[in-house]
């Protein structure tokens, strides 16, 4: 079986090595593992960026440029470009493996070749939890996402097409007659409780909640923010711990101003730890490991990988009930579930690992069960198995 993978990811390209973010960077070394003559298909851009931590050396051939697009702007000019590139890999392909959103939506018509579309995000979603866009340029984006959101519904009902998503919720949205949703993940089997953890059920100081993502408004950030500052109005000895993973320069406009704000108030009553962006990798197993929860209020999502990289090692999880969540998180067995901006909700719901012992211990079990069979090998073994299913539609 010969595989085109087109990767959303933008990255680097310097005609031996592909460079590029861990994220995507995992997926295509298991796919090149299990199928060597897999060709890479992605957006590059003239430079290699800081955050490009995994590095691929490809063959010659083996890796085909698509346009360079930064923006779903940028790519809504670049459909005709893009198409001509995909028929170039749909040649030396028998079955293309698609990520999306793609920044150029119409360069994926007049299908040639089977497909597995991969969608990663809801991309409606995105737009309308960003605080972002408003006024004139928010109509425009929105717009913008109704218009791809409704070509790849178009997309996903051609024949000789399966469908992977990211979560149930979109899979149902779709309406896709083939396919399955799925759980996003890119830790290996060798990785999982690959360290060693005591939690404050042991007897450690503090209470240690993290936060790891983005600081974008969709992910919720300002309504821990909320929660925590519930938290130390009500703390009888020891005050809860909060741990940061991210760039608050991420943020931007007045988004990071009132971020910024709230955390600096925050920073004289409780502790409030800064630790920038964290590179995939051991370095950030040992946060989750030293972690006593992972909260993930977020507005839109997919299913977030680090509610798996958490629980591998140990750290229970708590995530709204939004896009793919729900289909990562089983309640009060191996996560909590809260409503999206329900600050005293979420705040309840640590006080509750807090105090409750036996539920703590339980979803650290049923958690590290769950991540264990959610792991890049398996996550990688569904594309295939879509792939094979769409190469024998032909």
């Amino acid at each position: 079986m010969r595989i085109g993978y087109i990767t959303a990811a933008t990255c680097f390209w310097d005609g031996q090595t592909l460079s590029l973010q861990s994220g995507a960077g995992r997926v295509i070394e298991e796919l090149l593992r299990r199928h060597p003559h897999t060709i890479i298909c992605a957006s590059t851009l003239g430079e290699k960026k800081s955050v490009y931590d995994c590095h691929i050396p490809l063959r010659d051939g083996q890796f085909i440029a698509l346009p360079t697009m930064p923006s779903i702007a940028s790519g809504m000019k670049q459909g005709a470009a893009c198409r001509r590139v995909i028929r170039q890999l749909e040649d030396r392909s028998d079955v293309l493996l698609i990520q999306l959103p793609f920044s150029a939506p119409t360069g994926l018509f007049a299908q040639r070749t089977p497909r597995v579309y991969h969608v990663c995000a809801d991309i409606r979603g995105v737009v309308g939890a960003s605080q972002y866009y408003s006024g004139v340029r928010g109509l425009a984006a929105k717009t913008a996402a109704e218009v791809i959101d409704g070509v790849q519904k178009i997309l996903f009902h051609r024949p000789e097409t399966r469908l992977m998503t990211n979560g149930a919720e979109m899979f149902e949205h779709y309406g896709a007659p083939l396919g399955r949703p799925v759980l996003s993940s890119i830790l290996r089997k060798s990785e999982v409780a690959s360290f060693p953890r005591k939690d404050f059920h042991d007897g450690r100081d503090g209470f240690k909640i993290l936060f790891v993502g983005f600081l974008r408004p969709e992910k919720g950030l300002d309504t821990l923010v909320e929660s925590y500052r519930a938290l130390l109005g009500s703390a009888a000895d020891r005050l809860p711990e909060l741990h940061i993973v991210g760039a608050v320069d991420a943020v931007e406009g007045g988004a990071a101003e009132d971020l910024q704000r709230s955390l600096d108030e925050l920073k004289d009553k409780g502790r409030v730890v800064f630790h920038g962006m964290k590179r995939f990798g051991p370095e950030l197993f040992k946060m989750f490991a030293n972690a006593d929860v992972l909260v993930v209020p977020s507005r839109s999502e997919g299913t977030p990988r680090v509610l798996v990289e958490a629980r591998a090692f140990g750290c229970p999880v708590i995530g709204t009930r939004v896009g793919g969540i729900p289909t990562s998180i089983e309640h009060g067995v191996d996560g909590l579930l809260v409503d999206v901006d329900a600050p005293e909700q979420l705040a309840e719901s640590i006080r509750r690992l807090v105090e409750d012992k036996k539920l703590y211990r339980q979803l650290q079990t049923e958690g590290l069960k769950r991540a264990q069979h959610r792991t890049l090998e398996h996550y990688v073994d569904e594309m295939l198995t879509e792939c094979t299913l769409a190469l024998q539609m032909r």
